[in-house]
């Protein structure tokens, strides 16, 4: 049965991490490179002494509280999650789950709003109860201990907290990122519980690919291909790291809260629609939380390993297997090439109902996006509710 849960970092762990700021051992850098080579080192200057000196933990602790929290035992694991009930006539149950680089914290934006539409001016039929999770191996959760613990046997997990930990028998599945993918398998292995899926990443296991008895590309998947491309040239040195020695680089990550930071802001600038500019799109309270988050519970090593879980166990759905439910997909125009996919190319592989490409956002819209994010969820859930 869930437990309920507060978080409360030791101030002992608070202390280290001021101590480890104190101590950071900086490299140089070309003069001008900026952003070209990696994190740009005056922002990460600035952004360490705003966690060293102005940056308060306790205050964004005792925020986080303010939301139900629980763990409940799944499959040897304790997992950690939000639990918001809704406040409506018949709130339906909805999995929310973050990616990479990320972790539960992403959806603070959305979660009052989707379980409490009236207090941000909403309709209550539009309620639902609310299950923001904290993947295996991210934050709160348990992390993994054997391997082979990709996204398939996550969706497990993630099936089983919803229904026999919460009871609930069938419940709609939202997410990109990892969570796409777990969302895709959940579709696919437990159709009959899943009332719907909302994805901003369908990308695998859509692919502008033909295949015997389809249609042609299209010239917009012909352009997808094409920026994929490009995109691989510059953005997917982490990708080979992560999916062949991911515990080499853990070490020196889980020591240094400034090496931490250096490579997650990375990932936040390149993959979010603030075009250059991270600080137009998160505010440095932001990045903090979410990267204090990972470092508070020691995470990266667990969390990052799930790449290597990608590339090798099985992870998504077969070849021309196609996940029947029905599907909405709120595309994103500032993240990576996959989550601009064009609605030909998500119909070859899913039941697509619903398809917006949506005007801001990327990676993390939750974050950036939070508005937006959560009217497409309610637009797209609304008629499955009278099923």
């Amino acid at each position: 049965m869930p437990e309920p849960f507060a978080i409360s970092i030791p101030e002992r762990e608070i202390e280290d991490l001021q101590d480890r700021l104190a101590r950071t051992r900086w490299p140089d850098a070309i003069t001008g490179a900026g952003w070209s080579q990696g994190t740009d080192l005056a922002f990460l200057e600035q952004l360490m002494r705003h966690w060293q000196h102005d940056y308060d933990w306790r205050t964004h602790e005792k925020a986080l509280n303010a939301f139900s929290h629980y763990r409940a035992p799944v499959d040897g694991l304790s997992i950690h999650f939000i639990h918001e009930r809704g406040k409506g006539p018949n709130p339906m149950p909805l999995l929310l789950g973050h990616g990479c680089f990320s972790n539960f914290y992403e959806f603070h934006k959305v979660i009052r709003s989707l379980s409490d539409p009236a207090s941000s001016g909403g309709d209550p039929n539009d309620a639902f109860d609310v299950v923001a999770w904290s993947l295996p191996g991210f934050g709160f959760s348990d992390k993994p201990q054997e391997a082979g613990f990709g996204t398939a046997r996550m969706a497990e997990v993630a099936h089983k907290l919803m229904t026999d930990a919460l009871g609930y028998s069938r419940y709609g599945a939202c997410g990109g990122s990892w969570s796409g993918q777990i969302a895709t398998r959940l579709g696919y292995s437990h159709a009959d519980a899943i009332i719907g899926l909302h994805l901003t990443q369908a990308n695998p296991p859509a692919r502008p690919e033909e295949t015997p008895g389809s249609p042609p590309l299209s010239d917009a998947e012909h352009e997808l291909i094409r920026i994929t491309s490009e995109f691989r040239k510059e953005e997917t040195g982490y990708l080979a790291l992560l999916t062949t020695r991911p515990q080499s680089l853990a070490y020196a990550l889980a020591d240094s809260p400034t090496g931490l930071a250096g490579w997650v802001v990375e990932k936040l600038r390149a993959w979010s629609d603030c075009h250059g500019d991270l600080g137009s799109t998160f505010t440095l309270e932001e990045v903090l939380t979410s990267i204090s988050i990972t470092w508070f519970t020691n995470t990266v090593a667990s969390g990052q390993r799930l790449y290597y879980e990608m590339l090798h166990g099985d992870w998504a759905p077969g070849p021309g297997e196609m996940i029947t439910v029905p599907t909405g997909v709120l595309a994103l125009p500032g993240g990576i090439p996959n989550e601009t996919s064009p609605p030909e190319t998500i119909r070859r592989r899913f039941n697509l109902q619903h398809y917006r490409m949506s005007p801001a956002g990327g990676h993390y819209p939750a974050l950036e996006i939070p508005d937006i994010l959560t009217e497409e969820i309610r637009t797209f859930f609304r008629p499955l509710r009278q099923e």
